[in-house]
């Protein structure tokens, strides 16, 4: 920031790190202790079903020391799917702080997102994928996805 007080501004980055997916042992990674996301049985079990229908699509965000900063629940879906090995992204450039508030930031940012009811509806509808979900689930295809 330059200046000081409500006039303040951020100086925008200038450059962005260079990120890269690397398979890491899950044996290897260290969930974050104060981490205040929970995550229920059953909501790992539909993240395990997600990763076994599509793939482990989101890697872990980790830092320099294995510490998970993001993706908690998808690595007790991988433990549960007994996986050796799970794709990871090291977010080196965050200082500790940045470390914190991120892991506060990435689940709460998305709570404020919304849904457009009539779209997922339609979407939900027509996605046999999600309609097989919901039957073994036990819960309507929106509800998967929520």
């Amino acid at each position: 920031m330059t200046g000081t007080g409500p006039a303040a501004t951020v100086k925008p980055r200038t450059s962005l790190p260079t990120l890269a997916v690397e398979d890491r042992p899950i044996e290897s990674l260290i969930p974050y202790i104060r981490n205040a996301r929970t995550h229920s049985p059953a909501q790992v079990s539909l993240i395990a079903g997600s990763i076994r229908e599509f793939g482990f699509n989101n890697p872990i965000l980790i830092d320099r020391n294995n510490g998970v900063i993001a993706g908690h629940g998808c690595l007790l879906a991988a433990q549960q799917l007994k996986l050796s090995s799970v794709p990871s992204i090291e977010l080196s450039h965050l200082t500790d702080t940045q470390k914190r508030a991120y892991v506060l930031a990435d689940n709460k940012l998305a709570e404020r997102a919304g849904w457009d009811a009539e779209l997922l509806a339609l979407e939900a509808g027509s996605c046999p994928t999600l309609a097989s979900t919901s039957k073994t689930s036990g819960s309507r295809a929106s509800n998967s996805i929520s």
